[in-house]
């Protein structure tokens, strides 16, 4: 099969959504795929991270990761996207901005 549309990178969104639960900071990532092949993805932040693997053409997953301190400062979670094209893998890296939280 031929390359296709967006053969050349990995087609996808992603927020960084910071919380307070119990007062701790914690930050809920959401990524939507919008390529047509289930992509995998790995979020680094300060606050931790953790891989989202094989999500599912034009569906949203979401996680939330505890930080495990009281004050989260603003920042980006960097989200490295990777998918597989007629055997070749293809990695895409954008960013997700999320503002300060102070759970004290």
């Amino acid at each position: 099969m031929g390359a296709t549309p967006g053969a050349t990178a990995v087609l996808f969104s992603g927020t960084a959504t910071p919380a307070c639960k119990t007062k701790k900071a914690e930050l809920t990532v959401a990524i939507t795929n919008a390529d047509s092949v289930p992509i995998d993805v790995r979020v680094d932040s300060p606050a931790g991270g953790y891989k989202f693997s094989k999500i599912p053409a034009g569906q949203t997953v979401k996680h939330t990761i505890p930080a495990k301190v009281a004050e989260l400062a603003a920042g980006e979670a960097k989200l490295t996207a990777y998918k597989n094209v007629d055997g070749q893998g293809i990695q895409t890296i954008s960013t997700a901005a999320y503002p300060a939280t102070s759970c004290g």
